[in-house]
């Protein structure tokens, strides 16, 4: 544990950082929320920290990791060369008196272990202290995300803000030593660089798609060792979107704008079909019926140890002793509702503790949004959405939709447990939050330009 002046050495070192930053982005919208969001999410991370030892006594997954970290660390000053060797070739057999010897039979828990553990060397292996990097690391990405957001589009200002740097569960879920921590710093620096080589229309250079190519394909290295699902949701909705514009352009340069927005439509839903089912033949593990096998296991082992009162309680079609199984129509009958339940659960009536009613308070707010949402678009007609101006908006939308609705799903059927759910579901939660605070967005912004003239 480090004294208070390594500690205060780390804390003044991340201050300047934040300065750096600040200072380098001097015309960047969201530039005034970079030190009351680092600071936000900093204060997340030890609630996160303290979350964990409350309710698990020092254990969970946050815990559990900083354990193994730091014993990794003490094997780095004891003997670095077998250090190296576990770090680059993942080679621990040989050395003795590691503890929980099953968890490094884990290659993505093993894979964040190594992670943390090279932080721990410079942290003193201080939780606190990592903490603080990895929460200024996720920050980093959803920050850059907002601010594309906002740049490109002026009227969702409010909406970014509230999505990604402001809604609680995101906030909370994305900050400390966590693994969707890093997940979603990795998340959020992907979508906006594909938002800044996707919207432009002027061609950008040479360097800047060879740095996206090298750092877009470290990040689906990254995301496939930490939290594959979202991997596997986001990288075929990016990569179908662009290949649907690419086409449309390719094919229909002269179309009038209905009909190359329904071109790119159906060409988004080929691609998007056809890369999952590439995906499906280039790997055993992620073939359909396979899929399907392992998405139950994970459901059946989440069920099992859980209380009746905080799962998801599926139809039970075609016998078995659990709720689903892995045939297509118990999946595909229990797929409205772990849509709705992966959306908007806990409801606050299902709230039967501190944490859970926190959560349905939170998802009372979106269903509300949702409401007003609807509301919105019949009354609006939606002109406040000008695709003339953006002309790829609505492909944007549809991935969006696309990429929130399939990790709902999946999320919801593979882990029924509404508690590990709030967490897991922070994937798409920040990018379903941005839709649907759209609606008041513009309202605001309506109304704010409104005063500002007056």
């Amino acid at each position: 544990m480090p004294g208070i002046l390594f500690f205060s050495i780390h804390c003044i070192f991340i201050t300047l950082l934040v300065v750096v930053w600040k200072r380098n982005n001097q015309q960047a919208p969201l530039r005034a929320w970079i030190v009351p969001g680092v600071c936000l999410k900093i204060l997340a991370g030890i609630a996160v920290g303290l979350f964990f030892q409350r309710y698990y006594g020092y254990g969970g997954d946050s815990w559990n990791i900083h354990y193994s970290a730091t014993e990794l660390s003490r094997v780095a000053w004891q003997n670095p060369l077998s250090y190296l060797r576990l770090l680059l070739f993942n080679e621990y057999y040989h050395i003795p008196h590691l503890s929980y010897p099953n968890m490094w039979e884990q290659p993505r828990y093993l894979f964040v272990v190594k992670l943390v553990s090279v932080l721990h060397l410079l942290t003193g292996t201080s939780y606190w202290l990592t903490s603080f990097y990895l929460s200024l690391f996720s920050f980093w990405g959803l920050w850059q995300l907002a601010n594309t957001l906002t740049k490109q589009f002026p009227t969702t200002r409010w909406a970014a803000i509230a999505a990604f740097l402001l809604f609680p569960s995101v906030v909370f879920w994305s900050s400390g030593l966590q693994k969707e921590s890093l997940a979603i710093g990795v998340i959020g620096w992907m979508v906006h660089q594909f938002l800044q080589a996707f919207l432009p229309s002027t061609k950008q250079s040479y360097a800047f798609w060879l740095k996206s190519s090298v750092l877009w394909w470290l990040g689906i290295a990254w995301l496939w060792q930490l939290k594959f699902y979202y991997m596997g949701g986001l990288v075929p909705v990016m990569l179908s979107i662009a290949l649907a514009q690419l086409a449309t352009r390719k094919l229909w340069p002269m179309a009038a704008a209905t009909a190359q927005a329904r071109n790119k439509l159906w060409l988004f839903v080929v691609f998007f079909a056809g890369l999952l089912w590439l995906a499906s033949m280039l790997h055993p593990k992620l073939h359909l019926s396979q899929f399907m096998h392992v998405l139950v296991l994970n459901h059946n082992a989440s069920f099992n140890f859980s209380n009746p009162d905080d799962v998801i309680h599926y139809a039970r079609i075609g016998g078995g002793y659990f709720n689903i199984t892995s045939a297509p129509s118990s999946l595909l009958y229990n797929t409205p509702l772990a849509f709705v339940s992966g959306l908007f659960r806990p409801f606050i009536w299902e709230a039967n503790n501190k944490v859970k009613l926190l959560a349905g308070v939170e998802n009372l707010w979106l269903m509300g949004l949702l409401c007003y949402a609807v509301v919105f678009l019949i009354k609006d007609k939606c002109r406040s959405i000008d695709t003339k101006q953006h002309p790829k908006l609505g492909l944007l939308l549809v991935g969006a939709l696309t990429y929130i609705t399939l990790l709902a799903v999946l999320l919801a059927l593979a882990s029924p447990n509404l508690g590990s759910l709030s967490r897991y579901k922070v994937g798409f939660l920040p990018f379903m939050a941005y839709l649907l605070h759209l609606p008041l967005s513009f309202s605001f912004h309506k109304w704010w330009t409104k005063r500002k003239k007056t």
